[in-house]
Order: structure tokens, then C-alpha cells, then sequence
């Protein structure tokens, strides 16, 4: 039999470094340490609330352009087909001419 093969070592996870505390924050007493955490929460909950409002716009924005742009290539389209058809009448229209000539 052929000999087993070896398994590498398993490296250890490197801790991603943590941000440095603000000396404020560390000499803050509970009590107002508990009401800035409430204050930054309350702003991060706005935020998100912001930024929804912001996708949504966006969102709404991107389908009505998408819807625009869709109308207007329909109405390119007709365009077109009406020239078209128009080409095609005159183009008969020339050969009846030559015919009763």
C-alpha cells in the first residue's frame, strides 16, 4: 500500500485587531456610558432608516428609467416600421407611375 499522505498544519486564526478605545469613553461613568450607547444607537437606527429611504428612491428611479427607456424603444420601433411602410408605398407608387407611362 502507498503511504499515507501527510496533512498540513492547521494555521491559527489571526485576531483582527481592535480599534482603539477612546480615553473618554473609559473614564465615563456607567450611567453616562449607558446614555452615549443609547445615543449612538439611536443615530445608527436613523441611519438605516436613511439609507433605506435612499435604496428605495434609487430603486424607484432605476425602474422608471428602465421603464422610460423601454417606451422609448417601442416608439423608435413603430417609427421605423412606419418609414418603413412609407418606403414601400412610395416605392409602389413609382412602379404604377412607370406602368401607366
Amino acid at each position: 500500500m502507498a503511504p499515507k499522505a501527510k496533512k498540513g498544519k492547521k494555521s491559527k486564526k489571526k485576531k483582527e485587531p481592535e480599534e482603539p478605545i477612546d480615553p473618554d469613553l473609559v473614564s465615563m461613568a456607567g450611567d453616562k456610558l449607558s446614555a452615549e450607547l443609547a445615543q449612538i444607537r439611536d443615530k445608527l437606527e436613523a441611519s438605516k432608516i436613511e439609507r433605506n429611504a435612499t435604496q428605495l428612491e434609487k430603486d424607484f428611479i432605476m425602474d422608471y428609467y428602465t421603464n422610460v427607456k423601454q417606451e422609448i424603444d417601442d416608439y423608435n420601433a413603430k417609427i421605423k416600421n412606419f418609414d418603413t411602410s412609407l418606403q414601400k408605398l412610395e416605392e409602389d407608387h413609382r412602379m404604377e407611375l412607370k406602368v401607366y407611362d
